[in-house]
């Protein structure tokens, strides 16, 4: 079965050759109308330090982040890289919530952002 995104859908009817999409944006693009639905403001791929090349994938408020976890974060090089980012995140002072794909299938990520963000606007 060949499966397409709506862009990859829409680049085709357009007469075009579809791009191929990196593994995880589907789970991004879902987490993402998740979020608008629920009325919850985000940035996506934020740089947290200008001067290195780490991103999050969501930004939700001043400082929670939200990273979904996929296979390639399995690979040695990537796990050491990612030990290294959230590290670095925890010493600029972000709280880093890290999520499964299977989590924002389910809906249970929206929950505990919901949750995060209800929690972080309390003790403002």
């Amino acid at each position: 079965m060949l499966r397409l995104s709506p862009t990859q859908f829409a680049a085709l009817q357009r007469g075009e050759r579809p791009k191929r999409e990196r593994r995880g944006k589907r789970t991004e693009d879902m987490l993402a109308a998740q979020l608008a639905g629920a009325g919850i403001g985000f940035a996506r791929e934020a740089r947290f330090v200008l001067d290195r090349r780490y991103r999050f994938d969501f930004v939700v408020g001043p400082d929670l982040a939200v990273e979904i976890e996929g296979g390639v974060h399995g690979l040695k090089h990537q796990f050491r890289s990612d030990l290294g980012k959230h590290a670095l995140a925890l010493l600029h002072g972000w709280r880093v919530l890290r999520v499964s794909p299977e989590q924002v299938r389910s809906g249970y990520a929206l929950f505990l952002i919901k949750r995060l963000v209800g929690t972080l606007q309390a003790s403002a």
